[in-house]
């Protein structure tokens, strides 16, 4: 290839415009990542929003520029080979570096902002390089040598901020887990007092699950979708289930609490996860099994097996377990027919319903049902 290919005027001045256009791009990308703190959480992922946004902007006109500079512009096969790989590779490792810097506070700090920092321009002068007079001043070998030196120096630099972050990851993860099995160990006739060194652990499901302990030894507050939510707030963590179980067993109106739940159909949750949880717990909360429990309780039942069996008409596969989505039947008729509830009915209507759709795996819930049945 001769070393002064010539180049369209036109295609230099778009060239030029990009590459125009990708330093400022890149000029609000560096800034706006070394501060995304938005103030609140709102605030905070609006920031990111907007961070990423221009970053996503700064690698399309950085995509169009470096095609431009392959197909329009003067540089060698391999030079067109090194931008094919730098360029894809640069973004994954600037949204490394967003993610690092995501948290700011912890180690490695803004280092990570050399990243971004870097990267970008590189690729942007190797691409003048191969659009402009530059060509014709830089040598070919150095200019390829230097875009790639500097784009894997800095990919190599990330390795060892991800491994600070990991480690320092790892050592709190090991700190949390060593508080949560001091607070899953403590009696719930703990003193008061004893709770409370919970509070400032640092391990914020710990701490949290402290104040909900310390608030239910203070007296018996809310109802049971209360403590429903506070064990479904960090996805059913042992530490919150725990503390669920132990305000849910303290509160005089447990009962009733349960009679209405059960009238309750699953479109009238406005949580999603509550609608099959909450069945679960209700053999933990130590809720009496009386006459009212199982009138509503059967209820629910009927209702729920209604509408498994018109799903099942619908073509809809029926869980084996009948839980999930199906409602978590089987442990509300478990513990309602242990209880001293009449299920025999709705036992038999079960086992009917899985024969006849022949689901696999059923053997086990089938037995299950059937020692349920009143001798």
């Amino acid at each position: 290839m001769s070393p002064h290919k010539p180049i369209k005027t036109s295609t230099m001045v778009g060239g030029v415009s990009l590459a125009v256009a990708c330093l400022f791009a890149w000029v609000m990308v560096v800034g706006l990542m070394s501060d995304m703190n938005g103030g609140d959480l709102a605030g905070t992922a609006m920031a990111r929003a907007f961070t990423a946004f221009w970053a996503f902007g700064l690698y399309a006109l950085l995509t169009a520029l470096a095609l431009l500079a392959a197909f329009g512009g003067d540089m060698p096969d391999s030079g067109r080979i090194a931008l094919a790989i730098a360029v894809p590779v640069s973004g994954a490792a600037v949204a490394a570096a967003f993610n690092l810097l995501r948290q700011p506070e912890l180690p490695p700090g803004l280092w990570p902002l050399v990243i971004p920092a870097g990267m970008p321009p590189l690729l942007v002068l190797y691409c003048l390089w191969g659009l402009t007079p530059l060509r014709g001043i830089v040598p070919p070998n150095f200019a390829l040598i230097s875009v790639c030196a500097g784009t894997g120096l800095l990919c190599v630099a990330l390795a060892p901020m991800q491994a600070v972050r990991t480690q320092r990851d790892d050592a709190v993860a090991a700190i949390d887990a060593d508080w949560e099995a001091k607070f899953l160990a403590t009696p719930d006739d703990a003193p008061i007092e004893q709770w409370r060194m919970f509070l400032h652990c640092g391990a914020y499901k710990v701490e949290d699950a402290a104040r909900l302990m310390i608030t239910s030894l203070e007296g018996p507050q809310g109802n049971l979708q209360v403590w429903l939510d506070s064990a479904l707030r960090f996805g059913m963590h042992p530490v919150q289930k725990r503390v669920a179980i132990f305000g849910a067993r303290r509160l005089p109106n447990r009962i009733a609490d349960a009679v209405e739940w059960f009238k309750y159909n699953n479109d009238d949750w406005g949580r999603v996860e509550a609608r099959y949880y909450w069945k679960s717990l209700l053999p933990e909360f130590d809720i009496e099994v009386t006459p009212a429990i199982c009138a509503s309780g059967m209820g629910w039942i009927d209702r729920m097996l209604a509408s498994i069996q018109r799903g099942a008409q619908a073509g809809q596969v029926i869980d084996p377990t009948f839980g999930g989505e199906q409602s978590s039947v089987l442990v509300v008729l478990t513990w309602l027919a242990r209880g001293g509830c009449d299920a025999d009915a709705r036992v038999t209507k079960a086992e009917g319903m899985l024969h006849s759709s022949g689901t696999l795996g059923s053997a086990t819930v089938l037995a299950t049902l059937a020692a349920l049945h009143r001798k």
